[in-house]
C-alpha cells in the first residue's frame, strides 16, 4: 500500500471531519467561477449592457475579496486539521513513518480534496451560471439577453488559480510537521488545561475600545464619517479580540464563583467545558464574530439604503418635476403650459402643483457668505402641507432656515441668534432665528436650497422694495407613481435650453439609475455574504469535529456515572449554542451601531430594516445550528449504545 492509497483512505475515513471544509471550498469556487463567467462573457460589453464595464470592475473586486478570504480560511482549516491529527501522526512516526512520508501523505490528502473541490465547484457553477446571467439581465439595462455558454477563460482562471492557491497553502502548512518531535505529537492531546488566566488591564481595554467605537459610530454624521471609519475599525478589532481572549474569561470565572448557579443541573459540566476551552475557542470566536459583523453590516447597509431609496429621492428632489426662474416676471426655463401638456400626453397623473415667489438674499455664517431665497410663512405652509410637514408658526421678526442637505452636526445658526439678512434691493433685516429645519419642500438646487422663511408681514414689506423681475419663482409638480415616469421626465429635460439645465430637475431618471445600481450591488453582495456565512459555519463545524474524540471520552465517562441521554444532549447543545450564537450576538451588536451611523447619515428611521436583516441572519444561523447539532450528536454517540 503506497502513500497515495493511504491518503485516499484517510480522506474517506475522515469524510465527516472534512465535509464542511469541502462544501465551503466547493461553494467558494462556484461563486468565483460564476463571477468570472460573467466578466469574460463575450456578450458583456458596453454596447450590449449599459454600465457593463462598471459591473465588471465590481465583480473583479468581489473576486479579490473571495481570494483573500479563501487564503485565510484555508490556512485556518489546514492548521486545525494538523492540530487535530497530531496524535495520529505521532503513532505513524513511532511505527517508522518518516517525516517526508508524513508530508507526502498530507500533501496527497489535501491535493485530493482540493482537486475534487475545484471540479465540483466548476460543475455546480456551470449549472447555476445561466440563472445568474438571467438575474443580471433582469437587473441591468440589457439590449439582448446574456446567452448561456462555457467561457473558456473563466474555466482556466478558476481551475488554475484555485489549484495554485490550494497547492501553495498546502506546501506552506507542511513546514509545521518538520519542526515537531514524536513525543510532542503523542502528547498533543494529553496536555492538562489549567484554570484560564486573564489580564484586568486588557479586560478594561476591551471594554473601553468597544465603548469608544460604539460611541463614535452612534454619533457619526455624513460629513465626518469618512474620518471615523478607520478609528471605528481599529477599535472594534482590538476590542473584540481582547473581549474573547480576556473579558470572556473574566465573565466565566465570575460565574464559576456563583456556586448555587454553577452546581445547578448540568451547568457544572457545560460551564467548565467552555471555560477551560475558552483560550482554544478565542481565535475562532473572534474571527466568526468579525465575519458575522461584516456580513450583517455590508448586507444590511446596502439593503437599508435600497429600502430607503424612495425616501431619499423624495428628500433630495422635493417634487418629481421642479425648476426655478431667476426672473419671476417671465419664464426662461420652461413654461408651465408646456410641462402640463407633455405630462398629459404621456398619461402622467399630477398629484399637485406648487408655485412660490421668493426674494434673493445673502447672509453670513461663521464659515462663509451664503446665498438663499426668502419666502413667506404663508407660502412655506402651503408647500409644507403638501409634504405633510408642520407649519412655520412664526411671530413677527422671527425666521428660520430650511436646508435639506445639511448632514453635519452643527447648523447655520444658533436658536435665538439675531441674523442680518440682506435682500436683492440692498435692504438689511435683522431676524431672530428659530430652530433650523431640514426637510425639502421646494426645488433643492443652488441658492433655492437655502430657504429663509419669515413671517408674512416682514415678507410683504421686503417684497415691496424688490421689483418682480428681481424676484425668483419656484415651481414644482408632484406626480402619482413618479418612480415610473422616466421617459416623460427625460423628455422634459430635453425641452429645457442648455444654459438653463442647472435650474431644472426631475426625480425619476436619477432614482431609477440609483435603484438599479443598488439592486445590483445588493445582489452581488448577497453572494459574497453567503460565501462568508458558509465559511464561518465551516469554521465552527471544524472546531467541533477537531475535539470530537475528547468529547466521546467525556460522554462515555458521564454515562458511566449515570448522566442520562437527554442530559448529555442538553450539554452538547449548550456548548454548541455558545459557539454558534455568541459570535452572532457580538456581530449583531457591532452591526447595530453601524446601522445607527447609517441612520444618522440618511436621517431616516431604519429600525425595522435592521430587525429584518438581523432576523433573517438569525434564522439561517439557527438552521445551520440545528443541522450541525444533529450531525455532531450522531457522530459523538456513534458506537456508544446511547
Amino acid at each position: 500500500m503506497n502513500m497515495r492509497t493511504i491518503a485516499r483512505k484517510n480522506v474517506q475515513g475522515n469524510l465527516q471531519r472534512y465535509l464542511a471544509y469541502f462544501l465551503s471550498c466547493v461553494f467558494t469556487v462556484s461563486v468565483f467561477f460564476i463571477f468570472s463567467s460573467f466578466i469574460y462573457h463575450p456578450d458583456v460589453t458596453e454596447d450590449n449592457i449599459y454600465g457593463g464595464e462598471t459591473v465588471k470592475v465590481c465583480l473583479y473586486a468581489a473576486e479579490v475579496v473571495i481570494i483573500v478570504f479563501s487564503v485565510f480560511f484555508i490556512m485556518y482549516s489546514n492548521s486545525a486539521f494538523l492540530q487535530a491529527r497530531k496524535k495520529e501522526f505521532g503513532l505513524l512516526s513511532l511505527f517508522g513513518t518518516s517525516k517526508l512520508q508524513l508530508r507526502k501523505m498530507i500533501y496527497y490528502e489535501q491535493t485530493i480534496i482540493s482537486f475534487v473541490s475545484i471540479a465540483a465547484g466548476i460543475g455546480i457553477g456551470l449549472l447555476f451560471s445561466k440563472l445568474f446571467f438571467m438575474a443580471m439581465s433582469a437587473l441591468m439595462d440589457v439590449k439582448a439577453p446574456i446567452s448561456f455558454m462555457v467561457v473558456p477563460k473563466a474555466l482556466i482562471i478558476t481551475a488554475v488559480g484555485f489549484g495554485i492557491l490550494f497547492q501553495t497553502l498546502t506546501i506552506l502548512s507542511l513546514t509545521r510537521i518538520r519542526k515537531l518531535q514524536i513525543i510532542d505529537l503523542l502528547k498533543a492531546k494529553q496536555q492538562p488545561k489549567g484554570m484560564p488566566a486573564y489580564s484586568k488591564w486588557l479586560t478594561v481595554l476591551s471594554v473601553l475600545c468597544l465603548a469608544g467605537c460604539y460611541t463614535i459610530a452612534a454619533t457619526a454624521g455624513l460629513l465626518d464619517m469618512i474620518y471615523r471609519v478607520f478609528p471605528i475599525l481599529i477599535l472594534v478589532l482590538i476590542g473584540t479580540y481582547f473581549f474573547f481572549t480576556q473579558s470572556s474569561v473574566a465573565i466565566f470565572r465570575s460565574l464559576y464563583k456563583h456556586k448555587t448557579s454553577f452546581y445547578s443541573g448540568t451547568n457544572i459540566i457545560t460551564r467548565s467545558n467552555i471555560m477551560f476551552r475558552l483560550k482554544d475557542y478565542a481565535r475562532m470566536l473572534f474571527l466568526t464574530s468579525i465575519i458575522t459583523a461584516v456580513i450583517l453590516t455590508a448586507t444590511g447597509v446596502i439593503y437599508m439604503f435600497y429600502a430607503d431609496l424612495k425616501n431619499q429621492g423624495e428628500t433630495g428632489f422635493s417634487q418629481a418635476v421642479a425648476w426655478v426662474e431667476q426672473d419671476a416676471s417671465t419664464y426662461h426655463v420652461i413654461k408651465p403650459e408646456k410641462v402640463e401638456g407633455t405630462l398629459q400626453d404621456a398619461g402622467a397623473s399630477v398629484q399637485y402643483r406648487i408655485e412660490v415667489t421668493g426674494i434673493p438674499v445673502t447672509f453670513n455664517t461663521k464659515q462663509r457668505k451664503n446665498e438663499g431665497v426668502m419666502i413667506s410663512e404663508k407660502d412655506y405652509d402651503k408647500a409644507a402641507e403638501k409634504k405633510h410637514l408642520p407649519p412655520a408658526q412664526l411671530k413677527k421678526g422671527e425666521a428660520f432656515i430650511n436646508f435639506p442637505f445639511h448632514y453635519g452636526n452643527t447648523g447655520f445658526f444658533e436658536t435665538g441668534e439675531p441674523v442680518k439678512i440682506k435682500t436683492a434691493a440692498g435692504k438689511s433685516l435683522v431676524l431672530k432665528m428659530e430652530k433650523e429645519r431640514d426637510k425639502g419642500i421646494l426645488f433643492n438646487m443652488g441658492r433655492a436650497s437655502k430657504l429663509i422663511v419669515v413671517d408674512q408681514e416682514t415678507y410683504e414689506k421686503a417684497a415691496e422694495a424688490v421689483p418682480l423681475n428681481k424676484q425668483m419663482r419656484i415651481i414644482g409638480y408632484e406626480l402619482n407613481d413618479w418612480e415610473h415616469q422616466v421617459k416623460v421626465s427625460e423628455k422634459l429635460e430635453q425641452m429645457v435650453p442648455k444654459e438653463q439645465k442647472d435650474s431644472f430637475q426631475v426625480r425619476a431618471p436619477g432614482y431609477q439609475v440609483m435603484k438599479q445600481a443598488t439592486a445590483l450591488t445588493l445582489f452581488i453582495g448577497l453572494f459574497i455574504s453567503i460565501v462568508f456565512f458558509v465559511v464561518q459555519g465551516s469554521m465552527m463545524y471544524l472546531r467541533l469535529f477537531t475535539e470530537i474524540e475528547d468529547t466521546r471520552i467525556q460522554v462515555s465517562a458521564l454515562r458511566r456515572i449515570g448522566v442520562t441521554k437527554k442530559e448529555i444532549r442538553a450539554i452538547l447543545g449548550k456548548q454548541m449554542g455558545f459557539l454558534f450564537f455568541i459570535p452572532f450576538v457580538a456581530g449583531s451588536i457591532h452591526a447595530a451601531f453601524a446601522y445607527k451611523a447609517l441612520s444618522n447619515m440618511l436621517k431616516s428611521n431604519l429600525f425595522f430594516s435592521a430587525v429584518t436583516v438581523i432576523g433573517i441572519y438569525f434564522l439561517f444561523q439557527a438552521a445551520y445550528y440545528i443541522i450541525t447539532r444533529k450531525v455532531y450528536e450522531r457522530a459523538v454517540m456513534k458506537n456508544m449504545n446511547l
